[in-house]
């Protein structure tokens, strides 16, 4: 196959992909916990923002990149109220909830000072730091208390594992990004195929989370 094409291939996938979770979560609705349905919430604004993003493209303007950084904030105050509600303790409640307004305060102000044509990397990379430690710390606390017999039938494993997987490695190739903008461009569009294939993990690993919500957890 084509490079070229396959790389267009994945970057559709990627794009229209949200989706995908998104119908899981509506199929297993009657069987989502509380927590779950902030999951459910997610993926149901990025499929919006997706939709409205390429309308706006097509139709307005083809730089959408302030959509994006927008739902970014979105985004992450939906993920940081996800595992908030996996903690019973209440200073980790208070501290997640302080992480949302310190993360909303940072974002708006970068996106005011590098303007609505730009990507915001400084908040992509703070929110990839978050949730990778907020799913680690979680893993932790799931061998800690040893409350499943079968961890692969809970859909907090795929879920955690999804996300663990996106932000690490999309951190992971925003690092190397950087040098590769200024030294190797070609190198770096191709970098950011695993980019794609990143996002295409995460929706297979949440579509497993929703599923996995019918059969018994413990």
């Amino acid at each position: 196959m084509n490079k070229d094409l396959l790389i267009y291939i994945l970057g559709y996938i990627s794009a229209t992909g949200t989706v995908v979770p998104f119908l899981f979560g509506i199929f297993r609705y009657k069987y989502l916990q509380v927590q779950l349905k902030w999951i459910f919430l997610l993926f149901g604004l990025g499929s919006l923002t997706e939709l409205v993003s390429f309308i706006y493209k097509t139709l307005v303007n083809p730089n959408n990149v302030w959509i994006f950084n927008f739902y970014q904030i979105l985004e992450t105050t939906i993920i940081i109220i996800f595992y908030s509600m996996l903690t019973q303790v209440k200073l980790k409640k208070r501290l997640l909830y302080l992480f949302i307004i310190l993360f909303t305060i940072v974002s708006v102000y970068q996106i005011s000072n590098i303007g609505s044509a730009r990507l915001n990397d400084l908040s992509f990379s703070i929110e990839s730091i978050i949730v990778v430690l907020l799913t680690i710390l979680n893993f932790h606390s799931i061998l800690k208390k040893q409350v499943y017999t079968n961890i692969l039938n809970a859909p907090i494993f795929w879920i955690n594992s999804g996300f663990l997987i996106f932000y690490f490695g999309n951190l992971f190739l925003h690092i190397f990004s950087k040098y590769l903008q200024a030294h190797a461009i070609n190198a770096f569009f191709e970098l950011w195929v695993f980019h794609s294939i990143f996002n295409i993990i995460l929706y297979i690993l949440i579509s497993i989370g929703f599923w996995k919500t019918k059969k018994s957890q413990i």
